[in-house]
Order: structure tokens, then C-alpha cells, then sequence
């Protein structure tokens, strides 16, 4: 076993969560509070997510939570459904993700939403970038917590929304308790996080299945389609854990492929429970991160353990192989604007 994971990289965000989440309350939570009532007084009849990578997994977030609890229409798209699927963007609340604030697609669809006269809202790093130049509301996260810097944001937005629009408040009130806990039980659980993430980790399969559903899918499309393959540089590719019957649960064999369970507390955990059992039954490998396993969270705040846990076990399972998780190929050195290529 490797001696030590990269906690000077880049990638590795769950030292900063709790600082991150802070800094968001102090800052921001009222410009945030503001904006949802800004929705809500200009009687907006739908919510569009938009990011791509981490960004749009962010954004699946609040697609749960206001799809849940809230009537408003609501959709989590990659810079380029915008712009390809969604037609005029008049009575809408686009909150535009993008941690560099210029991702070109991003930015064009958010120059689309101006022009179409949507109530955009940015997500970035700082305020002065070009996607920050087109938004009504600028949230800088100032972090390198690029999942739940803007997870937090969306929660808080969603939170506010419901409030302001008089729906499924106690949820509300709740998420908004739980979040303002959470980076207290981030410093208290990290150490926790990295030895139950070390124990997991080993050498790198070729292949990894990561199965999620509820508001832990967006953090399973992220470690899936962006981290797996991304940073440890092998196959991988997420899996609703309500699809698994309908095509997936061909692909087990015994002693392979290799799946990551992602368990929370909503609804969807049946499902996700139903695929563990039924892998334990053919001898697949898999490894299972529970969030019950840290407490008792509600469930909305599942995908903040579960996040710490598994960036800390692509952490150990990068030093494992001697991977430096902060290495690319092409990202970021193709062009001097990230997203071109």
C-alpha cells in the first residue's frame, strides 16, 4: 500500500469543503436568498442548470431537489443541449456553471439567455470572466471545491426557492440546517473518510460501473464520466440503478467487471440495494459507499459524504498506481480557453 495520497493536488478538494461552505454562508447565502425571491417576484416558470463535467453533475443536484419538492419546471443540460434542444429561454432562471468562466459553450448559451431575456446566474471561480460578465447574479465560490462549492450553491438556491414559493417548506428549512451543519461533520469525518477509502482502494480494474440514483446520480455521472476516467486515467461509465435490469445486468460475470455502488437515503436506494444483492449472488467485484455509513443524514446531504469518501479513494487508488491525479493529456493544453480542442 502507497504511504501517502497528493494532498497538495489540485483534484483533492474534501480538505477545503468545510472552509468552502463557510465562506459561501458568509458571503453569499443572502445575494443567493435574493435571487430566489428575484425568481419567484418575476414569476419564472422554469429553472436551467447548465455546466459541463462537474459543473453539470453539480447542477443534477438542484434537478432533484426542485423535480421533488417544487412545481417548477426544472432541467440540468450540458452547455451544448442548450443550445441545440432548448428553444427560447424567456421565463427562465439559468444558473450557468463554469469554474473558469469561460467555457465557450457554456458562454454561448448564456449570451443565448440574455438575449432570450432569462435570469442568469453565474457560478465561477471569481467575478471576472466572461460568463460572469453576462449574469444578473454573480456566486464567486473563491475554492477549489468545484463539486460542492457549487452543490452548496444550488441547495441554497433551491432551499430559498421553495421558501419563497411557499412549497414543501419544512424540506426546506431542513436542507438549509443541514447544510450550515455539514462543515463542521466534514472536519470532524475527513480522517474517517481517508481510512475507509484506503482500505477500498488497489490496483486499478480496467473496467468501473459506478451504479447511483436520487440526488447521489449527479455525483455518480461525476465520478463515472469525468473522475474514473479523468484522473486515474481507466474505463469508466455510470449506470441509473433503476436501468440496471434493462440491458447492464447482462454485462456480470463472475469476477468481473467492477462496480461502485453509490447508497444514499432517498427512494432510489431499493434499487441501488437490489444491485448489490444481486452482485454478491454472481461474485462481482464491487465496492459499496454507504452514506449511512457516517451518520444519519437526510437525503439530500448524502452525495457531501459520499463525495469526501470517493475523491479519497481515487486519491489512494491514484497513489496505489502511481498516478499523478493531476496530470492530463489534452485538458487545459490544447488551448488557452478551457473547453477548446
Amino acid at each position: 500500500m502507497p504511504g501517502s495520497i497528493q494532498e497538495d493536488s489540485l483534484f483533492y478538494t474534501s480538505s477545503v469543503v468545510a472552509e468552502s461552505m463557510t465562506y459561501l454562508f458568509e458571503q453569499h447565502e443572502a445575494v443567493i436568498e435574493q435571487a430566489a425571491r428575484e425568481i419567484t417576484r418575476r414569476g419564472l416558470a422554469r429553472v436551467v442548470g447548465m455546466g459541463g463535467g462537474a459543473s453539470l453533475s453539480s447542477m443534477m443536484a438542484m434537478e432533484y431537489a426542485l423535480t421533488r419538492y417544487s412545481g417548477i419546471g426544472v432541467r440540468a443540460l450540458n452547455g451544448w443541449e442548450v443550445l441545440s434542444q432548448v428553444g427560447s429561454l424567456k421565463d427562465t432562471a439559468v444558473v450557468a456553471t463554469s469554474y473558469s468562466g469561460q467555457t465557450p459553450e457554456v458562454v454561448e448559451a448564456a449570451r443565448k439567455a440574455r438575449a432570450d431575456g432569462a435570469f442568469v446566474i453565474a457560478i465561477t471561480e471569481t467575478s471576472a470572466n466572461p460568463l460572469a460578465e453576462l449574469a444578473d447574479v454573480v456566486v464567486p465560490i473563491q475554492s477549489k471545491a468545484v463539486y460542492t462549492s457549487p452543490v452548496t450553491v444550488a441547495y441554497l438556491l433551491s432551499a430559498h426557492l421553495l421558501l419563497a414559493r411557499g412549497e414543501s417548506t419544512e424540506t426546506a428549512r431542513r436542507l438549509l440546517d443541514d447544510l450550515h451543519a455539514y462543515p463542521k461533520t466534514a472536519r470532524t469525518l475527513l480522517p474517517r473518510f481517508s481510512e475507509d477509502a484506503r482500505a477500498l482502494s488497489g490496483p486499478l480494474a480496467d473496467q468501473y460501473y459506478v451504479i447511483a440514483g436520487g440526488p447521489q446520480y449527479g455525483l455518480g455521472y461525476k465520478v463515472g464520466l469525468s473522475v474514473i476516467i479523468e484522473n486515474l486515467w481507466t474505463n469508466g461509465a455510470v449506470i441509473h440503478a433503476g436501468e440496471f435490469y434493462h440491458g447492464p445486468i447482462e454485462i456480470v460475470e463472475k469476477g468481473r467487471p467492477t462496480f461502485v455502488l453509490l447508497l444514499g437515503e432517498d427512494p432510489s436506494r431499493t434499487a441501488t440495494e437490489n444491485v448489490v444483492r444481486f452482485l454478491d449472488r454472481q461474485g462481482a467485484p464491487h465496492l459499496v459507499f454507504d452514506s449511512r455509513t457516517y451518520g444519519s443524514f437526510s437525503d439530500l446531504m448524502a452525495p457531501f459524504p459520499l463525495f469526501m469518501v470517493t475523491e479519497l479513494w481515487v486519491m489512494w487508488m491514484a497513489a496505489t498506481a502511481g498516478h499523478d491525479v493531476d496530470e492530463r493529456r489534452y485538458m487545459g493544453k490544447l488551448s488557452k480557453v478551457w473547453g477548446e480542442f
